[in-house]
Protein backbone atom coordinates (compact mmCIF):
# COMPACT_ATOMS: atom_id res chain seq x y z
CA UNK A 1 0.00 0.00 0.00
CA UNK A 2 1.26 3.45 -0.94
CA UNK A 3 0.10 7.03 -0.38
CA UNK A 4 -3.60 7.69 -0.96
CA UNK A 5 -5.22 9.65 -3.75
CA UNK A 6 -6.03 13.25 -2.85
CA UNK A 7 -9.65 12.73 -3.93
CA UNK A 8 -11.45 9.39 -3.65
CA UNK A 9 -13.47 8.28 -6.67
CA UNK A 10 -14.42 5.22 -8.69
CA UNK A 11 -14.70 4.16 -12.34
CA UNK A 12 -11.84 6.49 -13.29
CA UNK A 13 -9.43 6.14 -16.22
CA UNK A 14 -5.67 5.84 -16.03
CA UNK A 15 -2.38 6.18 -17.89
CA UNK A 16 1.34 5.80 -17.35
CA UNK A 17 3.66 3.53 -15.38
CA UNK A 18 4.16 2.48 -11.78
CA UNK A 19 6.43 5.53 -11.24
CA UNK A 20 4.77 8.11 -13.54
CA UNK A 21 0.99 7.70 -13.71
CA UNK A 22 -2.29 9.57 -13.97
CA UNK A 23 -5.74 8.91 -12.55
CA UNK A 24 -8.24 10.72 -14.74
CA UNK A 25 -11.78 11.90 -13.98
CA UNK A 26 -14.24 9.29 -12.65
CA UNK A 27 -17.33 9.12 -10.52
CA UNK A 28 -17.93 10.40 -6.96
CA UNK A 29 -21.29 8.67 -6.78
CA UNK A 30 -24.69 8.63 -8.43
CA UNK A 31 -24.97 11.52 -10.96
CA UNK A 32 -21.78 13.14 -9.61
CA UNK A 33 -18.85 13.12 -12.05
CA UNK A 34 -15.29 14.06 -11.08
CA UNK A 35 -13.29 16.31 -13.44
CA UNK A 36 -10.15 16.08 -11.29
CA UNK A 37 -6.86 14.60 -12.48
CA UNK A 38 -4.02 13.46 -10.24
CA UNK A 39 -0.42 12.63 -11.10
CA UNK A 40 1.76 9.97 -9.40
CA UNK A 41 5.54 10.41 -9.16
CA UNK A 42 6.33 7.05 -7.62
CA UNK A 43 5.71 8.28 -4.08
CA UNK A 44 2.66 10.55 -3.88
CA UNK A 45 -0.28 12.00 -5.80
CA UNK A 46 -0.56 15.65 -6.89
CA UNK A 47 -3.57 17.48 -8.32
CA UNK A 48 -3.28 18.59 -11.94
CA UNK A 49 -5.53 20.57 -14.29
CA UNK A 50 -9.04 19.16 -14.75
CA UNK A 51 -10.35 17.49 -17.91
CA UNK A 52 -12.68 19.51 -20.13
CA UNK A 53 -15.49 16.95 -19.86
CA UNK A 54 -15.90 15.02 -16.60
CA UNK A 55 -16.74 11.38 -17.25
CA UNK A 56 -16.60 7.87 -15.84
CA UNK A 57 -15.77 4.47 -17.34
CA UNK A 58 -13.92 5.93 -20.30
CA UNK A 59 -10.83 4.61 -22.06
CA UNK A 60 -7.50 6.03 -21.01
CA UNK A 61 -3.93 5.40 -22.12
CA UNK A 62 -0.44 6.85 -22.26
CA UNK A 63 3.14 5.84 -21.54
CA UNK A 64 3.83 8.49 -18.88
CA UNK A 65 2.13 11.09 -16.68
CA UNK A 66 2.97 13.90 -19.12
CA UNK A 67 1.45 12.44 -22.31
CA UNK A 68 -1.96 10.79 -22.08
CA UNK A 69 -5.28 10.32 -23.86
CA UNK A 70 -8.88 10.08 -22.58
CA UNK A 71 -11.77 8.97 -24.80
CA UNK A 72 -15.34 7.79 -24.50
CA UNK A 73 -17.03 7.15 -21.17
CA UNK A 74 -20.31 8.29 -19.73
CA UNK A 75 -21.01 11.91 -18.83
CA UNK A 76 -23.90 14.15 -17.77
CA UNK A 77 -26.80 14.02 -18.33
CA UNK A 78 -26.53 10.51 -16.96
CA UNK A 79 -25.71 8.23 -18.64
CA UNK A 80 -24.75 9.68 -22.04
CA UNK A 81 -22.21 7.60 -23.99
CA UNK A 82 -19.49 10.08 -24.83
CA UNK A 83 -17.40 10.27 -28.02
CA UNK A 84 -15.10 13.11 -26.90
CA UNK A 85 -11.31 12.71 -26.97
CA UNK A 86 -8.85 14.77 -24.92
CA UNK A 87 -5.05 14.73 -24.77
CA UNK A 88 -2.77 15.77 -21.90
CA UNK A 89 0.67 17.33 -22.38
CA UNK A 90 1.77 17.43 -18.76
CA UNK A 91 0.03 20.74 -18.11
CA UNK A 92 -3.41 20.97 -19.71
CA UNK A 93 -6.07 19.00 -21.59
CA UNK A 94 -6.89 19.68 -25.25
CA UNK A 95 -10.06 18.58 -27.09
CA UNK A 96 -9.28 16.49 -30.19
CA UNK A 97 -11.29 14.58 -32.81
CA UNK A 98 -14.14 12.42 -31.50
CA UNK A 99 -14.50 8.67 -31.60
CA UNK A 100 -16.59 7.48 -34.57
CA UNK A 101 -18.83 5.53 -32.18
CA UNK A 102 -19.62 7.08 -28.80
CA UNK A 103 -19.51 4.53 -26.00
CA UNK A 104 -18.76 3.86 -22.35
CA UNK A 105 -16.99 0.99 -20.56
CA UNK A 106 -14.57 0.85 -23.51
CA UNK A 107 -10.98 -0.33 -23.30
CA UNK A 108 -7.97 1.96 -23.68
CA UNK A 109 -4.44 0.97 -24.64
CA UNK A 110 -1.34 2.36 -26.32
CA UNK A 111 0.20 5.82 -26.26
CA UNK A 112 -1.13 9.35 -26.74
CA UNK A 113 -0.18 9.16 -30.44
CA UNK A 114 -0.87 5.47 -31.20
CA UNK A 115 -3.85 4.07 -29.32
CA UNK A 116 -6.74 1.64 -29.49
CA UNK A 117 -10.19 1.34 -27.99
CA UNK A 118 -12.46 -1.69 -28.21
CA UNK A 119 -15.82 -2.97 -27.03
CA UNK A 120 -18.02 -1.05 -24.58
CA UNK A 121 -21.68 -0.24 -24.37
CA UNK A 122 -24.37 0.36 -25.70
CA UNK A 123 -25.16 -3.28 -26.36
CA UNK A 124 -21.78 -4.83 -25.66
CA UNK A 125 -20.40 -3.55 -28.95
CA UNK A 126 -17.76 -5.33 -31.04
CA UNK A 127 -16.50 -2.06 -32.59
CA UNK A 128 -12.75 -1.34 -32.47
CA UNK A 129 -11.07 1.97 -33.34
CA UNK A 130 -7.42 2.96 -33.64
CA UNK A 131 -5.87 6.39 -33.04
CA UNK A 132 -2.98 7.78 -35.14
CA UNK A 133 -2.39 10.98 -33.17
CA UNK A 134 -5.04 12.90 -35.10
CA UNK A 135 -8.08 10.78 -35.95
CA UNK A 136 -9.90 7.58 -34.99
CA UNK A 137 -10.37 4.87 -37.63
CA UNK A 138 -12.63 1.82 -37.39
CA UNK A 139 -10.80 -1.48 -37.92
CA UNK A 140 -11.93 -5.11 -37.82
CA UNK A 141 -14.39 -5.95 -35.05
CA UNK A 142 -13.91 -8.19 -32.05
CA UNK A 143 -15.33 -11.69 -32.35
CA UNK A 144 -17.35 -11.26 -29.13
CA UNK A 145 -18.99 -8.00 -28.02
CA UNK A 146 -18.61 -6.99 -24.37
CA UNK A 147 -18.30 -4.11 -21.96
CA UNK A 148 -15.85 -3.69 -19.11
CA UNK A 149 -12.59 -1.88 -20.01
CA UNK A 150 -10.21 -4.84 -19.60
CA UNK A 151 -7.52 -4.33 -22.24
CA UNK A 152 -3.79 -3.89 -22.85
CA UNK A 153 -1.46 -2.96 -25.69
CA UNK A 154 1.58 -0.87 -26.60
CA UNK A 155 0.23 0.84 -29.73
CA UNK A 156 -2.53 0.85 -32.35
CA UNK A 157 -1.36 -2.32 -34.13
CA UNK A 158 -1.24 -4.75 -31.19
CA UNK A 159 -3.67 -5.36 -28.36
CA UNK A 160 -5.52 -7.65 -25.98
CA UNK A 161 -9.11 -7.56 -24.76
CA UNK A 162 -10.04 -9.92 -21.93
CA UNK A 163 -13.06 -10.66 -19.79
CA UNK A 164 -16.04 -8.31 -19.65
CA UNK A 165 -19.78 -8.81 -19.63
CA UNK A 166 -22.83 -9.19 -20.68
CA UNK A 167 -22.95 -11.95 -19.73
CA UNK A 168 -19.79 -12.24 -17.59
CA UNK A 169 -17.11 -13.86 -19.74
CA UNK A 170 -13.45 -14.94 -19.47
CA UNK A 171 -12.74 -14.79 -23.21
CA UNK A 172 -9.46 -13.24 -24.38
CA UNK A 173 -8.85 -11.88 -27.88
CA UNK A 174 -5.56 -10.76 -29.42
CA UNK A 175 -5.08 -8.23 -32.25
CA UNK A 176 -2.26 -8.60 -34.81
CA UNK A 177 -2.77 -5.32 -36.64
CA UNK A 178 -5.45 -6.75 -38.91
CA UNK A 179 -7.79 -9.15 -37.14
CA UNK A 180 -8.75 -10.55 -33.73
CA UNK A 181 -8.09 -14.14 -32.65
CA UNK A 182 -9.41 -15.90 -29.56
CA UNK A 183 -6.60 -17.11 -27.31
CA UNK A 184 -6.43 -18.50 -23.75
CA UNK A 185 -9.24 -17.47 -21.38
CA UNK A 186 -8.90 -15.75 -18.00
CA UNK A 187 -9.03 -18.12 -15.03
CA UNK A 188 -12.19 -16.29 -13.91
CA UNK A 189 -14.75 -14.11 -15.68
CA UNK A 190 -14.94 -10.45 -14.54
CA UNK A 191 -15.33 -6.92 -15.82
CA UNK A 192 -14.17 -3.38 -14.97
CA UNK A 193 -10.86 -4.50 -13.51
CA UNK A 194 -7.62 -2.53 -13.59
CA UNK A 195 -5.47 -3.63 -16.51
CA UNK A 196 -2.13 -2.65 -17.98
CA UNK A 197 0.73 -3.90 -20.12
CA UNK A 198 1.20 -5.05 -23.70
CA UNK A 199 -0.19 -7.80 -25.89
CA UNK A 200 2.78 -9.92 -24.82
CA UNK A 201 2.83 -9.15 -21.09
CA UNK A 202 -0.24 -7.86 -19.29
CA UNK A 203 -1.96 -7.75 -15.89
CA UNK A 204 -5.57 -7.71 -14.74
CA UNK A 205 -6.27 -6.88 -11.09
CA UNK A 206 -9.60 -6.72 -9.29
CA UNK A 207 -12.91 -6.12 -11.02
CA UNK A 208 -16.42 -7.41 -10.62
CA UNK A 209 -16.77 -11.21 -10.88
CA UNK A 210 -20.54 -11.05 -11.07
CA UNK A 211 -21.30 -13.42 -8.21
CA UNK A 212 -22.02 -12.01 -5.75
CA UNK A 213 -22.28 -8.75 -7.69
CA UNK A 214 -21.77 -6.62 -4.57
CA UNK A 215 -18.27 -7.97 -3.94
CA UNK A 216 -15.19 -7.01 -5.92
CA UNK A 217 -12.47 -9.48 -6.82
CA UNK A 218 -9.01 -9.30 -5.21
CA UNK A 219 -7.55 -11.68 -7.81
CA UNK A 220 -4.67 -10.70 -10.09
CA UNK A 221 -3.92 -12.54 -13.33
CA UNK A 222 -0.88 -12.25 -15.55
CA UNK A 223 -0.76 -12.77 -19.30
CA UNK A 224 2.53 -13.88 -20.85
CA UNK A 225 2.77 -14.58 -24.56
CA UNK A 226 5.58 -16.94 -25.59
CA UNK A 227 8.24 -15.53 -27.89
CA UNK A 228 9.09 -17.88 -30.73
CA UNK A 229 12.50 -17.75 -32.41
CA UNK A 230 13.40 -19.50 -35.66
CA UNK A 231 16.71 -21.29 -35.34
CA UNK A 232 18.76 -23.23 -37.84
CA UNK A 233 19.39 -26.83 -36.90
CA UNK A 234 22.45 -28.59 -38.24
CA UNK A 235 22.81 -32.35 -38.20
CA UNK A 236 25.81 -34.58 -38.78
Amino acid sequence: EGNNLTQGRNLSSGAGTSTAALVISGYYGYLSYAPEVESWNGTSWSEENDVNTARAQGGGCGLTNTAALLFGGESPPHPVSNSATESYNGTSWTILNNLNAGRTQNTGSGSSTSAMTAAGTPSGTTIVETWDGTCWTEVNNLNTGREGRNGAGANNSTGLVFGGRSPYIALTEKYDGTSWTEVADLAGARYNGSSCGTSGNALLAGGNPGSPASEGSITTEEWSDPVYVIKTVTVS
